[in-house]
């Protein structure tokens, strides 16, 4: 027996096959649920209360009745300051020192004074020689006379049956014009 083989020659290269087909692309993935919202933070401590502040002193109380309780003014000697029926000046001429009338009619006064003036000293009208006050200006005290500028005069008087009291207060100004003078209801 013979073995004879017989080698054929090399075959052509195949060709190269063509290109597969693309994929069909693939649907959107489903959306992932939503987070839990977390919880509210601790609400922070109330503050300490402040201290209370101090209560307010109380005002005066003032007087009963109607109309005005004080007038003053800064006036020049003849000139009346006036509250209610009652008008007050620093006499002109003459000893300058208070004088009172009324608007109208009178009273019939008593009370007593402190002044200043090269010392301290006052004087009293007694009730057994009250002053008529009437519409014509008089000296509350006309042995009184203010000749510096500066030197003051303090009235308390009362008309019992008019049931009024005032305290009448002077400081004599410089040649006797700007004199501060007021007058106060009191009763």
């Amino acid at each position: 027996m013979i073995n004879l083989s017989i080698n054929g020659s090399q075959g052509a290269q195949g060709a190269e096959g063509a290109q597969g087909l693309q994929g069909v692309e693939g649907s959107q993935g489903v959306q992932g649920a939503q987070g839990f919202q977390g919880n509210a933070g601790a609400q922070g401590a109330q503050g300490a209360q402040g201290n209370q502040g101090s209560q307010g002193v109380q005002g005066f109380q003032g007087v009963q009745g109607s109309g005005a309780t004080i007038a003053s003014g800064f006036v020049n000697a003849g000139t009346d300051v006036i509250l209610g029926n009652l008008k007050v000046r620093m006499s002109s001429s003459g000893n300058r020192s208070l004088q009172v009338s009324t608007v109208s009619g009178t009273y019939s006064v008593y009370g007593s004074s402190v002044f200043s003036y090269s010392g301290v000293g006052g004087s009293t009208i007694a009730n057994n020689s009250p002053l008529s006050i009437t519409t014509t200006p008089t000296y509350i005290q006309a042995g009184y006379t203010f000749a510096t500028a500066g030197a003051t005069d303090t009235w308390i008087l009362m008309d019992v049956s008019n049931a009024i009291a005032w305290r009448i207060t002077m400081i004599v100004g410089a040649g006797y014009n700007n004199n501060f003078i007021s007058i106060e209801r009191i009763s």
